[in-house]
């Protein structure tokens, strides 16, 4: 059996991605799961679409993508992607029946509630041209199903490459304070972080980017006068050995998002890496993640500005119980949380639809 991967990210070269991640140069939970396909019983065949830049309209993205798609699927059994963006116009080929090859999906986020709209019932149809979406967890899919736009699906918990993160679990070195990590970027909430950090007796190290999507990190970053605060603003992406270096030697992670209008598990990735170092947790409460973070031991929930100032001051009173938490969170990785249990089921969900079908 062949699976044709497409990562909706075209500008990325996702061959040269899976090469860094044979040398042990990158970890696999940024391509979901697809680079554990061929250990599963599945031939890997990634899409070569590369792009310089990304598309500004998601009808170009599409129109670009769909005949190199139909094109190297002609070998493959099936079409497996990160999410679907730029497979519109292939979904529509599938709805009508005009495209053979069964389409897997991940969806990260749930979908917006159905309404009588034109434009959403044509998306609700376009969106049967998916054969099955798999999703991080029940709580997102259940939201899901009751859009309507669902029919097919299966839960796969997400979790990243233990592998790649475990020459670092052991290396961290002894500090004079505590060191906490900020290093997400989508959504992040920094004044948050800043008001409850400045002027405490630890060390907060945020490494970010001057903006995302339509947050201004900068003019909140750039205005730190806290000695204990230190703030890296990138102007790329850091090298994955590098931050995984650095995250090892932090004491615990933080993860401080905005609130968001939709269900989405914002700083989920951040999560599961932490986990995978062996870190605690310390995260802006988000009913989505899937992972009950202070239920597994692993961490603390916020909810309120105030909650992480008492945190972290209950921390400072007893910073031992973080090592409980960071064994506990690497456990919790090993056995459920990790990428090789992502790419089985993944495995074995494609393999158990297309026998059937």
């Amino acid at each position: 059996m062949k699976v044709l991967f497409c990562d909706d990210r075209i500008y990325r070269d996702t061959k040269e991605y899976q090469q860094l991640y044979m040398e042990r140069k990158a970890p696999a939970q940024t391509l979901y799961g697809a680079l554990q396909l061929p250990e599963n019983g599945i031939e890997l065949q990634i899409m070569d679409y590369h792009h310089p830049k990304p598309f500004t309209s998601r009808i170009k993205s599409a129109l670009y993508v769909t005949p190199k798609i139909i094109r190297q699927a002609k070998t493959c059994d099936a079409i497996f992607s990160i999410s679907y963006r730029g497979l519109e116009l292939l979904m529509i080929l599938r709805r009508l029946h005009l495209f053979s090859k069964p389409i897997f999906v991940w969806q990260h986020a749930a979908f917006q509630p159905a309404s009588e709209t034109i434009s959403d019932r044509i998306k609700t149809w376009m969106l049967g041209g998916i054969d099955e979406f798999f999703f991080f967890n029940k709580e997102i899919a259940d939201e899901a199903i009751k859009t309507g736009k669902v029919k097919n699906y299966c839960i796969v918990p997400y979790g990243a490459d233990v592998d790649f993160y475990a020459s670092a679990v052991k290396s961290k070195q002894t500090h004079k304070r505590l060191v906490f990590l900020s290093s997400g970027v989508e959504n992040r909430d920094y004044q948050t972080l800043i008001d409850a950090f400045s002027g405490i007796p630890v060390e907060l190290e945020i490494y970010t980017f001057s903006s995302n999507f339509n947050n201004n990190y900068s003019q909140i970053l750039e205005n730190v006068t806290s000695s204990n605060i230190h703030v890296h603003i990138l102007q790329k992406a850091m090298n994955p050995v590098e931050l995984r270096d650095i995250s090892a030697q932090a004491d615990c992670i933080v993860i401080s998002t905005l609130p968001l209008p939709y269900i989405y598990p914002c700083g989920l990735t951040s999560i599961v890496e932490a986990m995978a170092l062996g870190k605690p947790i310390i995260a802006t409460n988000n009913p989505w993640f899937g992972i009950d973070i202070e239920k597994e031991g692993i961490g603390f929930i916020a909810n309120s500005p105030e909650d992480w100032k008492e945190i972290i001051q209950a921390i400072i009173q007893n910073p031992s119980r973080l090592n409980e938490m960071g064994r506990r969170a690497l456990l919790l990785a090993q056995d459920k949380y990790n990428i090789k249990n992502t790419g089985k089921l993944i495995a074995q969900e494609i393999i158990h639809y297309i026998q059937n079908a």
